[in-house]
Formats: C-alpha cells, structure tokens, sequence
C-alpha cells in the first residue's frame, strides 16, 4: 500500500464526516503516514483500529496554544466524544487490512 493509497481510503470512507460537513478533503492527510508506517501484516483487526484511532486522536485532539506554542490534548476518555471509540474504525480498519494484504 502506498500513501496516495490510504489518503484516498481515508477520503472517501470520510470516517468522521469532515468532508461532507465542509472540510478539504486533505483533511486526513496528516494522519495518513502516521497509520502506514505501523502497517504489518501480522496485525489483529483490533491492533490496526487501536493505531487508527491513536493517529487520529494525535491530529484532531490535540494542538498548541496560539502564539504560546505550548502544546495541549484532548484527555484520551473525553476524545470518544469527539472521534469516537477505536470500534468505530472497524470497516475502516478492514478495508486497510484487505489492501495492504494485496501489495
């Protein structure tokens, strides 16, 4: 799988609906090489949503404050509310695996 593969799987499955609500559709590119250096084909179903979930926590729920650079996040039981549970990438997460498996 190359990353212009797994950009495109993250735009189109839109997971948590940036896209459609207005957003770029590069909205998900940071979180795209994050996911793909961590793809081994030996990983459970449920190690690849847990590493989905944690790029997407690391991009969505968390940033700097501006102009101070200090950095903040997202508790990581208040993120749910924001990203959802790492179950919630399950198709996601099967689509990678079925992809990745292929190359």
């Amino acid at each position: 799988m190359q990353i212009f593969d797994l950009k495109s799987l993250l735009e189109s499955k839109d997971i948590l609906g940036y896209i459609k609500a207005g957003a770029d559709s590069d909205i998900y590119d940071p979180v795209a090489p994050v996911i793909l250096e961590q793809l081994r084909t030996d990983l459970t179903l449920s190690q690849l949503q847990n590493i989905i979930w944690d790029a997407f926590y690391h991009e969505f729920c968390g940033g700097t404050i501006h102009d101070s650079k200090t950095p903040w996040m997202v508790d990581k039981t208040q993120a749910v509310n924001i990203i959802g549970y790492p179950e919630g990438f399950k198709s996601l997460a099967t689509e990678i695996r079925l992809k990745f498996d292929k190359f």
